[in-house]
């Protein structure tokens, strides 16, 4: 066994782990969550530094109340052998408030209130009944001054707490988006690539055999494509050539040379029964077919333009190679499912820290809880980015890599003069696993048909159908 082909048996990438577009990507996506924090649950411009709204409190000997030039309509309230007369107003206001108090009477308590969830700010005006000359007419007695002043001081409470935390959050913006950009994108790329370098790194078996001139399975020219081509990009043309040669040499699609048709010599793919073939690479080519659409023609010629499929069926090819490297996939699935779990639950997570965020309303909770769900996005959309390379990764399991290793030798030996080549049946495998040029026939003769009219010009048509 050569360490050639030890070191063969399995395609080491340029770049194991995140492509340097992947990480511009994220770190983008990472800026924009993080700026979009900032403005809105961080709470954008600080309060501070708004100049405040004055708020002008008047009050008389005659019990008279105006607030903002407005009289308030106004109630007695006790509070133990105290009575009060006590007002309530309501005003527009996204500013914070200051009062500016004119009173007759000394003893006048204003509470203000604005919460962080609004445009809107209170005033609760309370005047000790023993200081004013008399009550005004009409006022009722509506009982304990608690009942309103408790709830109100805790609203006040939890609008100075709020906002307190979500300043300090705001202000630590300088520490906390490194540390959501370590966390939620540079950890989990640094795990990343140190996956990817163990993946690709562990020694790898190499046929040990004589191959001989047959391929090493019965596999068909899409398995094989995606074989050989292991973490690597698959050539979709090379893949459309081998499919379309596999079925000319299992006699479903007709094929002969072609000397007289216009514009030149080429091959001939007849699709007179293509309706009794249940293939997506014969319909593909009925849908190419020349005026007749009875059959196909692939000039030799650089010189002359080919057949090209519609970009819809280039699609349709690619998503049916797609659907083919995904069950290759099922075959090593299990350790990446544990990733795409643990992305999974990121991203309910991150949605239940912004559900969360909503649900307490505005403040240092929101600012906070937006904030973790951002990092934990992050993670996950880094997750399901790596996630995604692991397939590609395993598009070829570890239990297939002496079948890689297999192919690949084999290919080199059936691009030798006297190699496998010579044989017209391998020729699907031969376009499909890449070989050079130099494997397939540059000539055939007029009456040439089926596999033996391809020639290198042929193969390439049909691969250029594709891409």
């Amino acid at each position: 066994m050569s360490d050639p082909l030890v070191e063969e048996g399995w395609r080491w990438p340029e770049r194991p782990g995140p492509r340097p577009l992947i990480v511009a990507a994220l770190l983008a996506l990472a800026c924009g969550l993080l700026a979009a924090w900032h403005a809105w649950p961080a709470g954008g411009l600080a309060e501070r530094d708004q100049s405040p709204r004055i708020v002008s409190v008047r009050v008389t000997g005659d019990g008279v109340i105006r607030v903002d030039g407005a009289r308030r309509p106004a109630e007695l309230r006790s509070r133990g052998d105290v009575r009060f007369l006590v007002a309530r107003a309501r005003m527009a206001s996204d500013r914070p408030l200051r009062v500016r108090l004119e009173s007759d009477v000394d003893g006048v308590i204003v509470r203000t209130l604005r919460p962080l969830d609004g445009d809107r700010g209170f005033a609760l005006v309370e005047v000790p009944v023993h200081a004013l000359d008399h009550v005004p007419v009409g006022v009722v007695d509506a009982g304990d001054l608690r009942e309103i002043t408790t709830p109100f001081d805790k609203a006040v409470r939890h609008a100075r707490d709020a906002r307190h935390l979500r300043d300090r959050v705001r202000d630590a913006w300088w520490w906390l988006a490194p540390l959501v950009l370590f966390f939620g994108v540079a950890t989990p790329m640094m795990l990343w690539r140190s996956a990817a370098k163990r993946f690709h790194s562990m020694r790898r078996p190499g046929p040990g055999v004589d191959l001989g001139a047959a391929p090493p399975s019965s596999v068909d020219p899409i398995g094989a494509a995606l074989l050989v081509a292991g973490c690597g990009r698959l050539d979709l043309g090379a893949a459309f050539a081998g499919h379309v040669l596999d079925l000319v040499e299992r006699r479903q699609l007709p094929a002969r040379r072609s000397v007289a048709t216009p514009p030149g010599a080429g091959v001939l793919i007849g699709l007179h029964h293509i309706e009794d073939v249940d293939d997506i690479a014969a319909t593909l080519l009925a849908a190419a077919s020349n005026d007749d659409e009875m059959s196909i023609f692939l000039p030799d010629s650089t010189a002359v333009d080919g057949p090209q499929l519609a970009a819809a069926d280039r699609r349709a090819w690619r998503e049916h190679v797609a659907s083919r490297a995904a069950f290759e996939r099922l075959l090593d699935v299990a350790r990446t499912s544990r990733l795409g779990f643990a992305s999974a639950i990121g991203a309910i997570v991150a949605l239940g820290m912004v559900g969360v965020g909503f649900v307490v309303g505005p403040g240092g909770v929101r600012a906070v809880a937006m904030l973790v769900g951002v990092l934990v996005a992050l993670a996950a959309v880094t997750g399901v980015a790596w996630l995604r390379d692991a397939l590609r990764w395993r598009v070829v399991a570890r239990s297939r890599r002496v079948e890689r290793a297999q192919w690949l030798a084999w290919r080199d030996a059936a691009t030798t003069a006297d190699g496998a080549g010579s044989d017209p049946r391998n020729l699907p495998l031969i376009a499909v696993v890449g070989a050079s040029s130099d494997a397939i026939r540059a000539h055939a003769s007029a009456d040439a048909v089926d596999l033996a009219a391809v020639t290198y010009r042929t193969v390439q048509a049909l691969a250029d159908m594709a891409r």
